[in-house]
């Protein structure tokens, strides 16, 4: 959509270049999607996997999980987020 769309929709007025240093301001930037390549056969086999050994697991059980969007690495005295 464009950024006049959606100041129009608000009941905001103001040209191109002033709308999309708002958005800028305001966090949102415009990106084109990636496209995401689709999951292969093994892949989709080994998530099925996963999904019915784990099914049972209660809260407590997912809470012991360290994800790795969760944690640091400390690589050459470097601390690094994942």
């Amino acid at each position: 959509m464009r950024y006049v769309d959606i100041a129009d929709i608000c009941g905001i007025t103001g040209s191109e270049k002033t709308l999309r240093k708002a958005f800028v301001m305001e966090g949102y930037h415009r990106r084109k999607a990636r496209r995401k390549s689709h999951l292969t056969d093994a892949q989709k086999a080994k998530r099925h996997q996963f999904a019915l050994d784990h099914g049972g697991w209660s809260c407590e059980d997912w809470q012991q999980v360290i994800w790795t969007d969760e944690c640091y690495i400390w690589l050459s005295g470097s601390q690094c987020n994942i």
